[in-house]
């Protein structure tokens, strides 16, 4: 018989529980019914096939890691869990009636902290939820800069910003993002776009094949809003481009050519900035003029200021986005501010 079998069907009375164990954070055998999720804990969203597949190892095994738990509320009895949730729902799909639990002494703050690291550094976050609970985080601990929090989860200062992109968005895109699984790339694309656009471009991206499609088209569509197109025109024109992109490629009379890897993305559409690994910790950057809104405005027989420090902007915004997806944490963007800064004292020192 398996050993949730003998839990199941030969429970002892459960005893009264000591005080000093709770403090001592001994190993207690804790009933179900004494047992509740955290709703404030990070992770909100459970993959239905990996509850089952753990389910089954509980039943042939047992639980073999415990619980992390609060010490009982004085009113009930009833013991939070801080971590292992996902282990008491799989759990108490096959039958398991009690679990064993370490009990904490940590306080709330502390508690969702070491749960949030856990998740996070396991890959069981979505990033909504990655990004809510950092903010969260933020606030307990009273951390004010991005470095600070970087420090606090053990993350690159890169992903913090990638956090804060999320963070950026409504509330009606953050539920889609979670819905739909989609990668924080689509999150820091959407960040540059209204809130009201956001809806038409998320339809718009559901049936790409590819994160690097989805990301793809929005930076195209971003940069028909920038120069004042309508979206729903922005969104046709991306559109557009694909499919002539597609056509031209197929088309019979074309003459043979190497076959190109397949990258998920229309084959015209073209990324102004491409990150290229040059070393074990460098990276650097491919920037391709075609696409900026400099080149396209040096093409221009004449154009005011205005004009031109709206398409540096525009670059530095696209750049700046870019970077929060970037491999390299941030570095190149960092770089660029550093440089833009000691540029501009220098200017402002010879003007004065």
């Amino acid at each position: 018989m398996s050993r949730a079998a003998r839990q199941a069907l030969a429970l002892r009375a459960a005893p009264p529980r000591d005080l000093h164990l709770e403090r001592r954070a001994d190993l207690l055998w804790i009933e179900t019914q004494y047992l509740i999720p955290d709703p404030n804990q990070p992770r909100t969203e459970f993959d239905e096939a990996t509850l089952e597949e753990l389910g089954r190892s509980i039943a042939a095994d047992g639980v073999l890691v415990p619980l992390r738990v609060r010490p009982a509320d004085g009113a009930n009895g009833v013991h939070m869990i801080t971590d292992g949730e996902r282990r008491f729902r799989a759990g108490q799909r096959v039958g398991v009636v009690e679990f064993p639990c370490m009990v904490e002494g940590a306080d709330p703050d502390q508690a969702f902290l070491e749960a949030y690291s856990t998740s996070l550094h396991r890959d069981a976050l979505s990033p909504v939820d990655a990004a809510v609970g950092m903010q969260r985080i933020r606030e307990a601990f009273g951390l004010a800069s991005d470095d600070e929090i970087a420090e606090k989860v053990k993350k690159s200062l890169g992903w913090v910003r990638q956090m804060n992109a999320v963070l950026s968005l409504d509330m009606e895109t953050r539920r889609e993002l979670r819905t739909r699984g989609e990668p924080v790339a689509i999150a820091v694309g959407l960040r540059a776009q209204d809130p009201k656009d956001r809806a038409a471009t998320l339809v718009a991206i559901a049936d790409l094949p590819s994160r690097d499609a989805k990301v793809e088209f929005i930076s195209r569509v971003n940069e028909q809003r920038r120069a004042g197109v309508p979206i729903e025109e922005a969104i046709a024109a991306v559109r557009a481009a694909g499919a002539v992109s597609a056509a031209v490629a197929a088309s019979p009379s074309r003459p043979a050519h190497p076959r190109r890897p397949e990258v998920g993305r229309p084959a015209r559409i073209t990324l102004p900035f491409v990150w290229r690994q040059v070393g074990p910790d460098w990276w650097d950057v491919d920037v391709h003029p075609s696409v900026l809104a400099t080149t396209r405005l040096a093409a221009q027989r004449s154009a005011s200021v205005s004009e031109w420090r709206d398409a540096i902007c525009a670059d530095l915004t696209a750049f700046r986005d870019a970077s929060a997806a970037a491999p390299d944490g941030g570095q190149a963007w960092t770089g660029v501010v550093e440089a833009l800064t000691a540029l501009l004292e220098t200017v402002g020192a010879e003007v004065s």
